[in-house]
């Protein structure tokens, strides 16, 4: 009886850890994270943090999700009125959720879907009469492509010339010459 309990309480621990590790990001258990797919789990955590840069809006480090290049070019705020449809003074990103992560076949590029509550300021009719800011529920997908880690740097000849100062770089902790960069402007083009 004692081994068929012990049996019993084994398959359901497996059966529960299977369960939360094949969940989009893992789990963390006591501040310790455990993914089965730990490149998912990265990038749905630079996915968060991108959508967090621009809930405070703070533009400029929200650019550096992108390669140098981008990163020079990068309108932030442009790019949020056109991905969400409300100008970005008027904008508070609420209840952020990374839903999921889908790599295409060579592991290369990768979509992160995100939901969140938008609330746009300054609509309310009657603030005084306890009317509320008009609020949606909003999907999106952040596009990401894993490209040599070189291009989070300024060229050579930028630097030389005093036009630019080598970042700090967003993913200095990954191992490899690669890291993801997050693709935001339209591939149209």
């Amino acid at each position: 009886m004692k081994k068929a309990i012990a049996a019993l309480l084994l398959a359901l621990l497996l059966a529960v850890a299977l369960l939360l590790g094949l969940s989009s990001s893992g789990f963390r258990l006591f501040g310790v994270g455990v993914s089965w797919n730990p490149e998912r789990a990265y990038l749905e955590q630079l996915a968060y943090g991108f959508l967090e840069d621009l809930q405070y809006k703070d533009f400029k480090r929200a650019a550096r999700y992108h390669t140098w290049q981008d990163q020079r070019k990068a309108d932030i705020p442009r790019l949020i009125e056109r991905m969400f449809a409300v100008k970005p003074e008027q904008l508070n990103i609420q209840h952020l959720k990374i839903t999921r992560t889908t790599f295409d076949r060579g592991g290369r590029r990768a979509r992160t879907f995100f939901k969140c509550t938008l609330e746009t300021l300054n609509t309310a009719q009657n603030p005084k009469e306890g009317e509320k800011n008009r609020e949606r529920e909003v999907e999106g997908i952040l596009y990401w492509h894993k490209l040599p880690a070189a291009e989070a740097l300024p060229r050579p000849e930028e630097l030389a010339k005093g036009e630019a100062s080598p970042p700090a770089s967003l993913q200095a902790d990954r191992p490899g010459d690669e890291q993801w960069f997050l693709m935001l402007e339209s591939s149209l083009h």
